[in-house]
This record gives C-alpha cells, structure tokens and sequence, in this order.
C-alpha cells in the first residue's frame, strides 16, 4: 500500500517544498510499500475496498474530478474496453452509493444506451466471421521490409467481399505479417481487419484494439462513412506493438525506447498494420464497370510516333547529335499506342501491350502538370531529375542508356519489357510522353 500526489511546487511557513509527495515506509527518500496490517485494514474500510485477499490491484482516487462519475466510467470502460467485454475475457464492477453496475457480455446492450451500436454490431460480427465473408492474404516475403503494393491481392478473390462492402454488409480480412525480433528468429502473425459502410456516420470511424486494449491515438486517413476494426490478438505481434506503445497505451511510436532496434524492419512494420485499412479500402472500391480509354487523359499524354522526320536541334560545330530518328511507317513497326501506361504510387509502369513489337529503344519525357500550358515546356530542374533521387528507375527486361533532366532513353530487350519509375511528389499529377527509337541518341 503505497501513494503519490501531485501538486504545484508551494510554501507553508515561508518554507519551500517539492511537487511530489509520497506516502509509504521510507528508507531514506525513498518510499517502499507499507505492509502493516493495521494500516491495511484501515485503508480497506476507509475507501470501502472488496477485493479482500485476492490478487490484483486497486487504486484509490480520494479527490476526483467531478467530471468522473459511475457514468462517466462506465461510458469510457465500454468504449475502450467493448472488444473484451463482448466476447466475455472481461468483466466490469462499478460501485457506488447507489450499488452494483456490472458490464458484461449480458448486460452491454442495456448500458449503452448512449454508445455508437454500429462498432458493438460490428465488434459481435467480428467474433463469429464465417470463411466466406473473410479473406486471408498470401504470405509476405521474408526479407523485405512488408509494404502494401498491388499485386498483393488477386483482383478476383476480392470480388465476393466488394459486392458485400458495396451493399453496406461487413467484411474481414486476416493479414499475415512477419515480426522480426534483431534477437530472435523472426515469426510469421497475423491480424484482422473488419470493414463496413455506414452512411450515418458523419466521419470515419476506426479502434485499432491489441489484445483487448483500445489504442485511442492511432489513426489512418479513411474516407467519411468508413467503420474500421483492427483486431490484433497473435502473441508476437502483440508483443511487438506492445513494446511501440507510449506508457498511457494510447500511441504507437516509432521511437519508443522499448521498440527502437529492437525489431528489423520495425518501423515500416508498425506502418503496414497503421495502414492496413486505408489500403484495403481503396482496394475494395469499386471501378466504374467497362473500360474507360480517356479516364487518365488529363494526368498521362503519349506522343504518337510518325513517319514524319523529327525537325534537327543544331548543336555547336554542325553536329547532329540532337536529331531524333523516328521508326519509318509500316504496319509491324512499333509505336507509343502499342505501349500500355498506368499509374502507381508516386510514379506510373510502362509496358508493351499483348502482341505488341517491341523497338529497340525508347524516350521517355516526364514532367509535373500544369494549370495552364505545356507541361514539358514548364519542367523545371528543381522539379525533379530522373537521373537523381528520389527518383527511382526499375526495369525488366530493358535497361536505362541514359538520364538527365527529365528525359530517359532505355533500351529493349524483349517483349516482356516493364518500366517502373517512382519517387515524384505524390501530391502532383505527372504527364508522360513516350517515343520509339531506331537507336540511342544522346539526350
């Protein structure tokens, strides 16, 4: 039996004391728990304690808030709490003058009267998940640092879950991270993720709840109308965040002294759960039915190749380094529609089409779009530089000749060539435009 209070550094008698005072058998300054039985007793009938002999702990608040009430507690019990208490590994006792409240399994329906019954649905929904409304994710690579791409769900074992999520019926994923302890072997957990719709709801509504604990202050960015439950119960993983965790368990924090080289790969880790429904949701969003050629016509353009010469760019000396061969016209040559463009996370891919020949070299031109004019007349070298981070160049069967500005020329190997360039500020639309070469010609 030991306590603490807090108060403003004060006077009496002119004389000038500490903050902090203690109570408790002290040894020196420092203050140890009292054991005297009188003294146990006496607190035990004071505070009207009935816990007796059983283990535990019990706090004593001998001046509270006005604000805390039976109420009050009991309002912020279910709310950080409502996962346990629905599946019954947790039972609630408010005393006061007036008896007993008990917040069970039982009795939750009755004592929330004020409380958002769309999560405790959702919550109950969420313990008696049937395969059929739930999809489990394939298991990540071990080296890597986990990150959310696109192909890591199928399109078509997402179809059933986005017909249900369209029609406002709840959906569950169960997503398969490795935790990896810079100590230990890593091992493969897992979470949860409920979705549902909730046109009622005037914002997103989301619990990231670790072993029965809410933690209030972790966030995604979801759109409005938007519930989310993140279930976290595997011991590693809750382990894990556990040792993220600010003292008040409200936070997930990167730096924390209990989390920082700890883990390999821990803190984007710690951001693939934070992000988990975010991402699933732009995933089970559905596209407009049918296929929409100018959809991006306003983010991506591609400069048609022609059978008409490219004009010379005069160079010092009379040098011709600056004119760009353009393929001659023939029905098997290649050409920029040949190629297919999309977008991704700051940056676009570029491929072939099926079927489609593959010249031997190409010029890509990028530049950051506009209000008003030609975007690649406004580039800007402050803008980016392909040639430079943070812009990345990855390609598969092909390989980069050269860079500079935001030009690229790349040569071709097989049909099955791919290009994928990111690092542009996500926040800008990009323009692409593309151009087949006979050969390689300086930039």
């Amino acid at each position: 039996f030991m306590g603490q209070a807090v108060l403003k550094i004060h006077k009496l008698d002119d004389n000038r004391y500490y903050p902090y005072g203690y109570f408790g058998e002290f040894d020196e300054d420092f203050a140890q728990p009292l054991a005297n039985d009188d003294m146990l007793n006496a607190a035990i009938s004071t505070f009207a304690l009935g816990r007796d002999e059983q283990p535990g702990l019990s706090v004593i608040v001998p001046f509270p808030d006005e604000q805390i009430t039976p109420d009050s507690v009991a309002h912020s019990v279910i709310e950080h709490y409502f996962l346990p208490l629905i599946d019954g590994s947790m039972t609630v006792e408010i005393v006061d003058a007036n008896g007993v409240r008990r917040l069970d399994s039982a009795t939750l329906a009755e004592a929330t009267a004020q409380m958002d019954l769309g999560l405790l649905d959702l919550a109950r929904w969420s313990l008696d998940t049937s395969g059929d409304h739930q999809l489990r994710l394939p298991e990540p690579e071990l080296s890597p640092a986990p990150v959310w791409i696109d192909e890591l769900i199928d399109d078509g074992s997402l179809a059933p879950l986005r017909e249900r999520f369209d029609k406002g019926q709840p959906v569950a994923f169960d997503v398969p991270v490795w935790v990896k302890p810079v100590a230990s072997d890593p091992v493969l957990a897992s979470f949860q993720v409920f979705l549902m719709r909730d046109p009622d709801l005037a914002s997103a509504q989301q619990h990231f709840v670790r072993d029965g604990i809410t933690i209030a202050g972790v966030r995604t960015s979801l759109p409005k109308g938007m519930r989310c439950l993140v279930s976290i119960r595997d011991a590693p993983l809750v382990q894990f965040l556990g040792d993220s965790e600010n003292p008040a368990h409200t936070e997930w924090q990167e730096r924390s002294p209990k989390f920082k080289n700890k883990y390999r790969h821990g803190p984007f880790t710690l951001r693939y759960v934070r992000n988990a429904p975010r991402e699933l949701v732009k995933r089970l969003t559905r596209p407009t039915q049918g296929r929409q050629p100018d959809l991006l016509k306003s983010v991506f353009s591609m400069a048609e190749a022609t059978a008409e010469p490219a004009p010379k760019r005069a160079e010092p000396g009379g040098d011709d380094r600056g004119q760009i061969e353009r393929l001659p016209s023939g029905d098997a040559i290649p050409s920029a529609a040949q190629f297919e463009l999309t977008r991704r996370t700051g940056g676009f891919r570029l491929q072939l089409k099926t079927g489609a020949v593959a010249p031997e070299f190409l010029q890509i031109t990028a530049a950051y779009d506009v209000r008003r004019g030609d975007a690649f007349r406004k580039f800007q070298a402050l803008d980016f530089s392909l040639a430079a981070a943070p812009i990345r160049i990855r390609a598969v069967s092909g390989k980069v000749v050269e860079a500079r500005d935001n030009r690229a020329v790349v040569q071709i190997s097989s049909e099955k060539f791919k290009l994928t360039v990111t690092g542009f500020d996500p926040h800008r639309d990009v323009r692409v435009r593309i151009l087949p070469l006979q050969q390689a010609v300086p930039l």
